[in-house]
């Protein structure tokens, strides 16, 4: 399973020439995402405000305590010829938020092109709902499934990991809501 991972991005490698830049599609174009579920980011927020840095203490000051507003799943998938993101947050990752993400990326690439997408095998993604779902959208989606305990293969693991640490890791906020928007 690893090697059919790693022949995807040799493809997707083979895409572009030495100069980096994108050698245009003949026929058979096809889109290849990395996607994932990033379950249990939690919406927490402050119990007492902020202390301002001061001359003494160079860096904000931060009660340890916190409330908890609940958790959110991110549902996201990476293209990996042009990087942009795109992601659905969600209550829980369940079949039918899988299909809703399906649904997404169907409507946002044209219908002519294939999509290869490289997941994790999570019972979701084979549910008899999904698989009803693709049975509805012959050739349209392929997926290559990462092994048992190789995460790390699934690039779309490097965007999480990022994310958790610049946009997540001290985040306060007010509401679940307000977690979502952010």
């Amino acid at each position: 399973k690893m090697h059919e991972v790693l022949v995807v991005y040799q493809q997707i490698e083979m895409q572009f020439d030495e100069d980096g830049k994108m050698i245009p599609f003949e026929k058979d174009a096809v889109h290849t995402l990395s996607y994932d579920e990033k379950p249990g980011i939690q919406a927490k927020g402050n119990v007492a405000p902020d202390k301002a840095p001061t001359l003494g203490h160079g860096q904000m000051g931060r009660d340890y305590e916190y409330r908890r507003y609940g958790t959110v799943s991110l549902l996201a998938g990476i293209d990996l010829l042009n990087g942009q993101v795109t992601g659905l947050v969600r209550e829980t990752h369940t079949s039918e938020d899988f299909i809703d993400f399906l649904k997404e990326i169907d409507k946002k690439y044209d219908q002519g092109l294939k999509i290869h997408i490289i997941l994790d095998n999570h019972s979701v993604h084979t549910s008899k709902k999904v698989m009803a779902f693709l049975s509805k959208k012959p050739g349209r989606f392929n997926f290559t499934f990462t092994p048992k305990h190789a995460s790390w293969l699934n690039l779309i693991e490097s965007f999480f990991s990022k994310l958790a640490r610049q946009a997540l890791k001290h985040l306060r906020v007010s509401s679940k809501e307000a977690l979502i928007k952010h």
